[in-house]
């Protein structure tokens, strides 16, 4: 096989194994990802930079954060459950700070230290960096799992408190659903020479827009043009406030409670029901003519 022969990877029988359609070369499928590695190893390079990266930006984001200056009045207890000044949120929840965030580097270091037999020597951020090859392919003794939603977790800590955290925008992206926000930072968190960025970005299909009036003008005409030109698109009732500006709100919310909508089609990630565009616009059309027959709306 000559040197420069190109592997076409595609799944095999085997679970977890690729085969190349024109030789007899096979590989692993990345347990991240789930496409293949393009050799032995469980994880592929890509995903190695991401999650590499992933402590990379905890560091970064640490490395921007300023504690607050002390305040010179002591904290007001106001009843005898709720301490104010603790790191308890109004819900009672323990609100998780930056040294939580140190402490829970150290802490999983240590742990992957103990169970690899690999002694730590140098820094936590920088030790876990370098064994993450070593954890993908031992997920049992890492918790590989388990340390990826902590490390995930960490970064949106160590964002927030050093004051980068995106601002996100309260309607989805009516491309592909995902979250649209503007930013503090740049993507090597480099923080915004002029605060917050005018331009939108959605996190799941990368489209930007020039500013959030220009997102809330174009998402607008998005939708109302759903009816005519992707009537198999579906919407939350927020949405669908949108699409149909004729129908009150009340007259969503009296629908709603009366049975009146359709099935939902589907439900988003905040378990809010969507609702196929066009069975929507077939009931608005409804209640439209029996309106101008002299019946009411709702």
């Amino acid at each position: 096989m000559s040197d420069q022969h190109r592997h076409f990877w595609q799944p095999t029988d085997e679970p977890g194994r690729y085969a190349c359609t024109d030789c007899e070369e096979t590989c692993a499928e990345c347990i991240e990802c789930l496409r293949w590695t393009g050799n032995s190893l469980l994880i592929c390079e890509r995903c190695v930079r991401r999650v590499r990266g992933l402590i990379d930006d905890i560091e970064t984001a640490m490395a921007l954060y300023c504690p607050p200056m002390p305040s010179l009045i002591p904290p007001i207890r106001y009843d005898r459950d709720q301490i104010t000044g603790s790191t308890r949120s109004t819900e009672g929840e323990r609100r998780i700070s930056v040294r939580d965030v140190w402490v829970d580097l150290i802490g999983w270091a240590d742990a992957w230290a103990d169970a690899s037999d690999m002694p730590r020597t140098i820094g936590a951020a920088e030790y876990l960096r370098g064994h993450v090859l070593w954890a993908a392919h031992h997920r049992d003794e890492s918790d590989w799992d388990q340390w990826l939603a902590e490390m995930r977790r960490a970064l949106h800590v160590a964002k927030r408190e050093a004051g980068i955290l995106p601002k996100r925008l309260p309607t989805p992206c009516v491309h592909c659903g995902g979250v649209a926000v503007q930013t503090w930072a740049a993507k090597d968190l480099t923080p915004h020479a002029d605060g917050l960025s005018d331009e939108v970005t959605c996190l799941g299909c990368h489209l930007t827009w020039r500013s959030a009036a220009h997102y809330a003008q174009v998402s607008k005409e998005h939708l109302r043009s759903l009816p005519e030109v992707q009537p198999d698109a579906i919407v939350t009732l927020d949405q669908a406030a949108t699409v149909w500006p004729e129908v009150p709100a009340k007259t969503w919310a009296t629908w709603a409670g009366r049975a009146e909508l359709p099935d939902p089609a589907a439900w988003d990630v905040r378990a809010r029901p969507q609702y196929r565009v066009g069975d929507l616009d077939a009931l608005v059309r409804r209640r439209a003519d029996g309106t101008r027959r002299g019946r009411r709306a709702c």
